[in-house]
């Protein structure tokens, strides 16, 4: 998902937009910088934390986006939001395209016995190889063996009413809201089926929960 964050950057910034990405991984920041030298690219990359640098910029934009497994590293909902409407300028707009929050609840048998959806306390726990789990949906390239990540990492569940309650306590205006019966790239359930297009989607016989969803809201004038 980090990748394809940037790779969305570069798509964006080679249709003529002047394009800033952010990410504190310094890894992540090689990665694109690389690809826009590789490509030819015109776009610029920032090594920062993000609430951090959505809180002291002067940068103001028409566009932020943002996509795929970003608030759930994020204690601070509503400081996140303000931090948005902070650097777009009058009718600028907010795109997030995510992973919709229900589905972690969502155990491997169907059943609800995954995570509490309005639970409150952070998430401890390694990040699992998803890569790996996707295969050619994520760009693997090898089916060599991996080393099972232990590092511990925490995290927490911000429901969807919650995200957009944030976004709007903000400021903003929320213009749309989508929800996905299906999940681009990331197989983000065990149980999930190849489906065209790199996604992936519920076996037949099952009742679907939402897998993604997608936003835009806009600052006022």
């Amino acid at each position: 998902p980090g990748q394809r964050h940037r790779r969305t950057h570069l798509r964006l910034a080679r249709r003529g937009a002047r394009v800033l990405g952010v990410d504190f991984s310094d890894e992540a920041i090689r990665f694109a910088r690389r690809l826009a030298n590789e490509t030819g690219i015109s776009a610029r990359f920032e090594e920062s934390e993000v609430i951090q640098w959505l809180e002291s910029t002067d940068a103001r934009f028409d566009l932020a986006f943002a996509s795929y497994g970003v608030v759930g590293w994020l204690p601070d909902l509503e400081r996140w939001a303000r931090g948005i409407a902070r650097i777009l300028r009058p009718c600028g707009s907010f795109v997030y395209v995510e992973f919709h929050p229900i589905l972690w609840s969502v155990g491997a048998a169907h059943t609800l016995d995954g995570d509490d959806y309005f639970e409150t306390q952070e998430f401890v726990a390694p990040v699992r190889d998803y890569v790996k789990d996707s295969g050619p949906g994520l760009g693997a390239s090898t089916t060599q063996p991996t080393t099972e990540n232990l590092i511990p990492a925490t995290s927490w569940q911000h429901g969807l009413g919650r995200t957009v309650s944030a976004l709007a306590g903000a400021g903003l205006r929320i213009d749309t809201v989508r929800e996905y019966p299906f999940s681009n790239g990331c197989k983000v359930h065990p149980s999930l089926l190849e489906a065209p297009k790199r996604r992936w989607v519920w076996p037949e016989g099952v009742a679907r929960v939402p897998l993604m969803f997608a936003l835009k809201a806009t600052r006022d004038p």
